[in-house]
């Protein structure tokens, strides 16, 4: 038949055969299918750095075509050859009895991949032959009679293999490490028991069948993608949505939760689904089970067994990194065990009601995130963004009239003061005319315990703030931050407030408190001078890592204990991006990558945001004729982010290589009191300690140099240290508690007043932080009284006995919105700081004062 005859034949027949002529391209569906994971390994492989200069066998450089055959002047690849070798040996052997059609088919393939792949690097193609030698051995493979009983008889094989190398060779390895070790050698014997099983029911006439639910399946990936990309990634934002917001590239962090849950639906919902689709029916029961199980032990895992951690940063990086027992795993693994167990109970019993549970449950978990994601665009839509990007921090110093700056550094470490002078003296004749107050206390261990007593005094320590039951917290502590500000303002002060911390009771300071004040200037300085070395902005780096990384940490949540570990990766997140520079391991601090103890690769947003102001504190304090006093009160956190800097300098540098400068580095000795200096996090608080001490004396210096230092009174001070474990007899009960260490409750104190001269002093009387209010009044505001409490401000609250100290660990603003602080015990402590026998622990939520 020819034309319109053929068509209409053809037509008729495929109708009468049930057919379709696009029945054509079922068979090269699984080809489709691994388009794109070849698209992904090709780019992958291509692109990868990691690969650059590292030699494997007689190849000199993976990043590399491999260049292996010098015939004269001509140089040749081998690899590309060698794939292409095998390609043409598979394609002998799989089209034998093909027509000449086919087989020109595959050896054209065979050519069209060496001239694709030629120039690629040799990784790439190593990778690629590797691929295709597998695939000639598996054709070769099923030639054999029983295919799937050689299989078996290998895994076996290599089960044993496995045990042996677990209990002889490498056994010196904890429970985690025997754990995958156990599950190998029964994954790899489960194929030969289970064919043994079945040729025996076979024998014996017994036939077991269960049918599939694909309700069942599909209703458990949407779960999974529920709970990965949505719930997980919507409630951490939601815990502190200003925290996650990158001015300048992401206003909104719900492009995050986004971000991840298509990557969550893609992975779970759309693959899982379309390989369940083209495997074979026998097997889906099982999957029906398996992804059942992963589900409902995702969610078990995530809701009783996901610890907290600690301080989560915006980097999704766990401050003090991760602590996982075997005792958490083991019950974990129980857990994860009885869910497999009540699961396939359910699917017997009542299948079609376990995918109705399981759909309500993804609609649960819709219910959720939505809650969430309501909350974050709530908290977003009251940040003014042109604010907090428009806004050039400046704060004028008068030459003639009285100027009072308090500079409080987050977290600075009080006891660093002798050993940062005694490194750099250079350092400490900068501090001309300071008083530095050894033996000073902070109420709590945290910013929202400490720093309501420096700008308020001792009517907002946390006791005192407690006894208030008619306001709440956040309402106290927002009264407490504008106490110095309104009455500095109410003494025909000029004013300026910078990064008050928590105002509005948030992350990001909403200053806005602030606006019934008219003559009160208020900047959000922090990140105002770039997160870069160059003052610019790098947070493009900071967005493209979490795009990624809060996908791998929503599995991070999810997954079984003793997993967690290898997925957290001490906060690389498995991966494999800016750590060429220094080989080694590599530990992801903030976004900086640290192989050791002297070398690192990167910088830390975070860090830079705080140091690039003190860096630019010059360029904010002009200098004026003009006759007027002033106040200005400085938030800073580069004392707060830990990271590791270029010494001997200590600034902050792309590849950090401190390995001629290891005597720096360790443990210091001053006036018979040791500071060890043992540890990632002891090193990287004292480097940015001091790096913060070298900015503030070029400041100084700049003061002096314009006339302004002796008219100028300076108050540094912290709002609490760190338990970093440095100094000997300092620690409460031997660290029962996380609070324990005393160090947490010690607070940075340094004064200079108005023409103070000499080298710096060191006063051992006991100090608190909330004495800056009577501090700064002196000589500058005469009969100061609080203007809000109209109580007069003074510092006789610290002779009324033993001062209590909050040991809460509930540190976060979400947590304390109620009318005291949450805690159940505190500290008392009186006199010497530095003296264990002047501390008690009291296990209370209400003290009774003595």
């Amino acid at each position: 038949f020819k034309g319109d005859e053929q068509m209409m034949m053809l037509q008729t027949y495929y109708r009468q055969n049930n057919y379709k002529p696009t029945y054509v391209l079922r068979g090269a569906s699984s080809l489709f299918l691994q388009i794109p994971f070849f698209i992904a390994a090709y780019h992958f492989l291509s692109n990868l750095q990691l690969l650059q200069g590292v030699a494997f066998g007689p190849i000199s450089n993976l990043g590399q075509p491999d260049q292996l055959i010098h015939l004269g002047f001509i140089t040749l690849n081998f690899l590309p050859i060698l794939m292409t070798c095998i390609n043409f040996v598979s394609s002998y052997i799989f089209t034998r009895g093909y027509p000449l059609k086919s087989k020109i088919q595959l050896y054209g393939m065979a050519i069209f991949f060496l001239f694709f792949l030629y120039k690629s690097p040799s990784g790439l193609v190593f990778y690629w032959t590797l691929n295709n030698l597998f695939s000639l051995v598996k054709t070769v493979f099923y030639k054999f009679k029983h295919p799937r009983r050689v299989v078996d008889l290998l895994c076996a094989a290599l089960s044993i293999i496995t045990c042996f190398y677990a209990i002889f060779i490498n056994h010196n390895h904890g429970i985690r490490y025997n754990f995958v070790f156990s599950v190998m050698v029964i994954g790899l014997l489960m194929p030969l028991v289970l064919s043994t099983l079945n040729r025996y029911l076979k024998k014996k006439h017994i036939v077991y069948k269960s049918k599939s639910n694909t309700a069942v399946f599909v209703c458990a990936t949407l779960v999974m993608a529920v709970l990965v990309g949505v719930v997980v990634p919507s409630a951490v934002v939601s815990s502190s949505p200003d925290e996650f917001v990158v001015l300048n590239q992401l206003n909104n962090p719900v492009w995050y939760v986004v971000y991840t849950g298509l990557i969550a639906f893609g992975l779970f919902v759309l693959w899982f689904n379309i390989f369940y689709q083209f495997l074979d029916k026998k097997v889906r029961p099982f999957l029906d089970w398996l992804m059942a199980t992963v589900a409902v032990g995702s969610i078990v895992t995530y809701m009783f067994f996901t610890k907290n951690f600690g301080v989560l940063e915006n980097t999704l990086k766990y401050e003090d990194g991760i602590l996982i027992t075997r005792s958490d795993q083991f019950m974990n693994f129980l857990a994860l065990l009885l869910v497999a167990v009540v699961v396939l109970v359910l699917l017997k019993v009542i299948n079609k009601l376990t995918a109705r549970a399981l759909g309500i449950c993804a609609l649960a978990f819709c219910v959720m995130s939505y809650t969430n994601i309501g909350a974050i665009q709530e908290a977003i839509s009251t940040i003014d963004f042109d604010y907090l990007i428009n806004s050039k921090p400046n704060f004028e110093l008068s030459k003639t009239g009285k100027n009072v700056v308090v500079l409080m550094m987050d977290r600075a470490m009080s006891e660093y003061v002798p050993y940062i002078f005694d490194e750099k003296p250079e350092v400490k004749a900068q501090y001309d005319g300071f008083t530095f107050y050894s033996n000073t206390l902070s109420y709590g261990g945290w910013t929202v315990f400490g720093a309501c007593g420096i700008y308020g005094g001792y009517e907002y320590t946390p006791l005192e703030m407690n006894k208030r039951t008619n306001q709440t917290i956040p309402e106290k502590y927002q009264e407490a931050t504008k106490v110095l500000p309104v009455l500095y303002d109410q003494n025909d002060y000029e004013v300026t407030v910078m990064d008050s911390p928590y105002a509005g009771w948030r992350s990001t300071p909403d200053m806005s408190i602030y606006d019934e004040y008219e003559d009160i200037q208020t900047y959000v300085s922090d990140g105002a001078f770039g997160t870069d070395l160059s003052g610019g902005n790098d947070n493009a780096t900071l967005v493209k890592n979490n795009m990624r990384n809060f996908f791998m940490y929503s599995l991070f949540r999810v997954m079984p204990v003793f997993m967690q570990i290898f997925i957290y990766d001490k906060g690389n997140y498995l991966s494999l991006s800016n750590i060429s520079a220094v080989t080694g391991e590599a530990t992801l601090v903030g976004s900086q990558y640290v192989i050791d103890d002297t070398h690192a690769t990167g910088i830390r947003e975070k860090f830079m945001k705080a140091f690039n102001v003190l860096t630019h504190l010059s360029e904010m304090s002009p200098v004026t004729d003009e006759n007027k006093n002033t106040f200005t009160i400085i938030d800073n956190g580069s004392t707060h982010e830990q990271c590791y800097l270029q010494l001997p300098d200590y600034m902050p540098s792309d590849n950090v290589d401190n390995s001629d400068y290891t005597e720096l580095m360790e443990n210091k000795t001053v006036n018979g009191k040791t500071l060890k200096m043992e540890n990632e996090y002891q090193i990287t608080h004292y480097q940015v300690n001091m790096a913060s001490f070298i900015q503030i004396g070029y400041w100084l210096d700049y003061l002096r140099e314009n006339g302004v230092y002796d008219n100028t009174k300076i108050i540094i001070v912290s709002d609490h240290g760190r338990n970093t474990n440095q100094l000997d007899n300092v620690l409460y009960n031997n660290g029962t508690n996380y609070t324990d260490d005393i160090e947490m409750f010690s607070s940075l104190l340094m004064v200079k007043d108005f023409n103070a001269k000499g080298e710096v002093k060191t006063d051992s009387t006991f100090m608190t932080n909330a004495d800056v209010p009577t501090i700064a009044t002196k000589d500058t505001i005469a009969n100061p009284v609080n203007p809000f409490t109209k109580k007069t401000i003074t510092s006789t609250g610290k002779k009324d006995g033993a001062q209590w100290v909050i040991a809460s660990e509930t540190w976060k603003t979400s947590q304390n919105t109620g009318t005291q602080y949450k805690t159940n015990a505190w500290y008392k402590v009186s006199k010497n700081i530095w003296d264990l026998n002047n501390w008690e622990r009291v296990n209370t939520s209400n003290p009774v004062p003595d």
